[in-house]
């Protein structure tokens, strides 16, 4: 696993709905040092230490509550999950460490994104449909207005056109860093309802200008719905939706998960999650999420 990869993991957690907390579980399997490249990136923000996890009193590895003992007389503090699966278990130590966990949230990245492009003021989030107002980017031929959006998938919008953030941001030399480049050619781009065929402006950049991706009408029926506010959550649901079906992608692997379960082949869940995840190319906590709710087989 590179730190490329962690990217890309904390990326897919943002989103209405998807649990922004990263556990232990999840921290251990990531590179040296990439909780601090995070960290100072400001993405990651230490959150309140776990009340469960996974016992590792035995092969079952069940997901169970911790019990925290205050420190006192000199003694540190100290936890410890209570088998009551086993006879012959009992009280299973848990190292504090281990209950350490961390938040990645929209307006952290959205503050990260408008202070990494050098944009004034902080980023202003419409309380309706969540996107973020950057701020105006001086692109080289245009002004243009920076949205961040996760709607679908996370992404940087200006004049009707979107840039995945996947595509924009990368670790370089254990920081995080931004194409500016690609930003740029973004922002000179004609607006969308504009735009015409052979009318983008010409850019060295051409590969970067490739990836910027215009909000193609989705519902021809009318021309008044091309840039309306449902017209942007359609296409922009279904770019994600295609993303997110094809071969590899999280709802494939999740099918793969779910198939294997029940196939009943593991005792639990939990058991059947940490197995296969790495195999699949999912972490521990997205493998047990897919399970969730799946009937024993």
């Amino acid at each position: 696993m590179t730190l490329q990869d962690v990217l890309l993991e904390l990326v897919q957690r943002l989103g209405s709905g998807r649990d922004t907390t990263i556990a232990w579980e999840q921290v251990r399997e990531w590179p040296k040092g990439a909780i601090e490249v995070f960290q100072e990136a400001g993405w990651l923000k230490p959150s309140v230490a776990a009340s469960a996890v996974e016992c590792p009193g035995c092969e079952q590895n069940c997901f169970m509550p911790v019990h925290v003992l205050s420190s006192q007389n000199l003694q540190p503090a100290r936890a410890y999950v209570a088998c009551d699966k086993r006879d012959d278990i009992g009280r299973v130590t848990i190292s504090m460490p281990r209950l350490r966990q961390w938040q990645i949230t929209e307006s952290q990245v959205a503050r990260w994104l408008s202070e990494s492009l050098g944009l004034k003021g902080k980023p202003d989030q419409d309380k309706t449909s969540g996107v973020f107002a950057l701020g105006s980017f001086q692109g080289k031929k245009r002004l243009g207005a920076l949205e961040f959006e996760i709607a679908e998938s996370a992404c940087l919008k200006s004049s009707g056109h979107s840039l995945p953030l996947l595509q924009i941001v990368s670790v370089k030399r254990n920081q995080l860093s931004i194409d500016r480049g690609a930003v740029v050619d973004l922002v000179d781009l004609p607006p969308a309802l504009e735009s015409k065929g052979g009318d983008e402006p010409s850019t060295a950049r051409s590969k970067a200008r490739r990836r910027v991706v215009p909000i193609k009408n989705g519902n021809r029926k009318t021309d008044s719905n091309v840039g309306s506010a449902e017209w942007r959550r359609q296409t922009a649901r279904a770019a994600a939706n295609a993303k997110h079906d094809q071969p590899g992608g999280s709802r494939d692997k999740q099918k793969k998960i779910q198939d294997i379960w029940g196939m009943g082949k593991y005792s639990s869940r939990d058991i059947c999650a940490e197995q296969e995840c790495a195999a699949l190319g999912m972490s521990f906590s997205a493998a047990r999420k897919a399970l969730r709710n799946k009937r024993s087989p």
